[in-house]
C-alpha cells in the first residue's frame, strides 16, 4: 500500500504552503503516515511528522480524516492522485 498526496494553499503571491502526505508500509508491518509541511519560499521544509499504526483500515481512515481537514481549510490537490497497491 502506498498512498500520496501534494496539497498547495495560496495566501498571496509571497505565502505559497505545501502540505505533503503519505501512507505506507513500513518493514514491520506498520503503516506510516507521513506528513511533510512548509512554505514553498523556504529551501526546506517546516516540519514533519509520522503516526505508526498497526491497523491498515484505521490508519486510512485516519489519512482520509487529514486530507479532509486540509480540503475545508483551502488547500487544493496539486498534481495527480496517487495510490499503488503493492
Amino acid at each position: 500500500m502506498n498512498l500520496k498526496l501534494h496539497l498547495i494553499k495560496t495566501i498571496d503571491e509571497l505565502h505559497v504552503r505545501f502540505y505533503d502526505i503519505s501512507l505506507s508500509r513500513t518493514l514491520f508491518g506498520e503503516v506510516v503516515i507521513e506528513r511533510i509541511y512548509g512554505n514553498i519560499a523556504f529551501r526546506s521544509h517546516t516540519g514533519r511528522k509520522l503516526d505508526y499504526i498497526e491497523d491498515s483500515c484505521v490508519a486510512l481512515r485516519q489519512f482520509h480524516s487529514i486530507v479532509e481537514q486540509k480540503l475545508k481549510r483551502g488547500y487544493r490537490v496539486r498534481g495527480k492522485y496517487e495510490f499503488k497497491e503493492v
